[in-house]
């Protein structure tokens, strides 16, 4: 008995002393900088579900290997012409192969190494060497159909026959530029003589790129000891990030690193060993946010990415709309008010209690007055204060910073005010006047533009989609397809003058998909292609044209408008 009673209490002794030394090493910090990665495999045995909520979105696959199960287009011998040039798309056993035959007798040929994104297009790259590339196709998920990247990004067609220059606009070397924010923990490893060492701690983004590198949590987790202490006493483990722990502030600047394009000022250092930012770190140690008279060389060349008063118009400029709101003054606001990575719909990734007005009621009382519209309108509170005045990837997207309606402003600044981006058939002065009559006490923000707003009755929205800059224009279009007071027969009119003479593809494609929701039964994609020549794109209007009613433009005002956007072309620097 009295031994049994011994090893009691030595076992009772080591126990202390074990819990004694976890609570002891749980208090030391870890300088997660020289910590090295594991890879998300390792991070499921554990997490398992947080592992599969993660992989279910769309940060995943933004970098993934050319399998066959990666591949998402339609590599069957299939082909497509742009501007005089022939694209093939083929498959031989495991490999995914892009051809080009130009109208001069060129050739290109390609073979598929890795895949970019999943959500709404993928693109691709092939491998020379040391080098991945981007290559000029993509494949449209929702058309189902591939197109020149010339078509995805904010470019006007070429000159037909297009060059070789002009048909490799786009393609676009992967080490030192898309390699940042679509891997964990990127490395360009350029060497003094112009090539690349490459490294990645894992393609695509996942675990460790919000959380941090994670050997060390693994190996120190390995004591179950450990693991049930911070299971049932505390849960602060030194080891690894946790975004949801951090302050508003520090947690944004998980997401701003890719989601807030940025500067350096040591850009040879960041081509060479990569980017030095970890999880939790202060961003602003390491770069600084682009802005509008950001400069490189002298030159603001970055102001064309926002509108004329700072406000962002490209996606991956979230950050920047985020800390020009009112509400980042409230340091408890930041990204993760409203997003949640491992627990909402990969689409947008808004957290469930996020959708509708709550992110926006959980500070802000919820007023019917104030809202100037009926409940039954269904209109959110995002429709009017974070509307569509953003591009990107194909899209219009909601713009981060949280803003009051100023429709006179918005005008001046040449891009959709949210009134008449819901309300199509208006003017900006009915906007105008219609805000001074709902909310009379409403202050002005400063950073109007120069732009006349002298009106003839044309819609505000027509008037972008027609007369605006590209960006405008792409807006304006999406704007007429998701407007909840629209004349059909009249923005029909419209968008089909838009996809029959737009000079931006990507333009003539958001026309094409507005014109479609507009449509009771929508036209099957293959009845307009935005990348075609301009006399097949108005055969297609034509036909499409016979299948409904449409209110033809005024020629005159159609004109000048026309001329107008000449006079605005844009180039943002992709």
């Amino acid at each position: 008995m009295r031994r049994a009673l011994v090893g009691v209490a030595l076992l009772a002794v080591g126990f202390g002393l074990a819990l004694f030394a976890v609570r002891r090493e749980l208090a030391r910090s870890v300088d997660l900088r020289e910590v090295a990665y594991v890879g998300s495999d390792a991070c499921r045995r554990c997490h398992e579900d947080h592992h599969a909520s993660w992989h279910r979105t769309f940060h995943r696959t933004m970098t993934r290997e050319a399998t066959a199960e990666n591949v998402l287009g339609a590599f069957d011998g299939r082909s497509f012409d742009y501007l005089g040039w022939r694209f093939e798309l083929s498959r031989e056993g495991d490999e995914h192969r892009i051809g080009a035959q130009g109208p001069n007798g060129e050739r290109r040929d390609w073979v598929v190494d890795r895949t970019v994104g999943s959500h709404r297009y993928q693109q691709y790259l092939a491998r020379d060497g040391d080098t991945w590339w981007r290559l000029p196709v993509a494949w449209h998920r929702e058309e189902e159909r591939f197109f020149s990247m010339n078509g995805a990004f904010l470019t006007p067609d070429p000159q037909a026959p297009a060059s070789v220059e002009a048909m490799e606009r786009h393609v676009t070397r992967w080490n030192d530029n898309c390699v940042f924010c679509h891997n964990v923990a990127p490395s360009p490893g350029l060497r003094a003589d112009g090539t690349f060492d490459t490294e990645v701690a894992e393609l695509g983004v996942a675990c460790e790129a919000c959380h941090g590198p994670g050997a060390e949590h693994v190996a120190r987790n390995a004591n179950p000891l450990r693991r049930y202490w911070l299971h049932y006493v505390e849960d602060d483990d030194p080891t690894l990030v946790d975004p949801n722990a951090l302050s508003a502030e520090r947690a944004s600047d998980v997401c701003g690193r890719c989601h807030g394009q940025r500067k350096t000022s040591d850009l040879g250092a960041l081509l060479a060993d990569g980017d030095p930012f970890v999880p939790g770190e202060d961003l602003a140690r390491h770069s600084e946010p682009l802005w509008i008279d950001t400069t490189l060389d002298g030159e603001e060349i970055f102001s064309a990415r926002f509108w004329e008063d700072g406000t962002p118009r490209l996606t991956a400029y979230e950050y920047q709309g985020w800390l020009q709101s009112p509400c980042a003054r409230d340091a408890s606001f930041g990204c993760g008010s409203c997003h949640s990575m491992h627990e909402s719909d990969p689409a947008g990734q808004l957290r469930e209690d996020a959708r509708g007005d709550g992110a926006c009621t959980s500070c802000h009382s919820l007023d019917a007055s104030h809202a100037a519209h009926p409940i039954e309108a269904e209109v959110r509170c995002v429709d009017c204060h974070m509307p569509r005045i953003v591009y990107g990837v194909l899209d219009a997207h909601r713009s981060h910073r949280i803003d009051v309606p100023e429709p006179a402003r918005d005008a001046s600044l040449g891009r959709p005010d949210a009134c008449t981006a819901c309300h199509a058939d208006r003017t900006t002065t009915w906007a105008d006047r219609a805000r001074a009559r709902f909310w009379p006490r409403a202050t002005t923000r400063a950073g109007g533009g120069d732009r006349d707003l002298t009106e003839d009755g044309t819609p505000a929205l027509t008037r972008l989609l027609l007369g605006g800059d590209p960006i405008a224009r792409a807006l304006a279009a999406d704007a007429m397809g998701r407007a909840a007071s629209v004349s059909r027969p009249r923005a029909r009119g419209a968008l089909l003058d838009a996809m029959a003479n737009d000079p931006y593809p990507a333009v003539r494609r958001l026309a094409f998909r507005a014109w479609r929701r507009l449509e009771d039964a929508p036209s099957p994609w293959e009845a307009f292609d935005p990348m075609a020549t301009s006399d097949v794109r108005a055969a297609a209007c034509a036909s499409l044209r016979a299948t409904t009613v449409v209110t033809p433009l005024d020629p005159e005002r159609t004109r000048a408008l026309r001329e107008h956007a000449a006079q605005a072309p844009l180039w943002i620097g992709e």
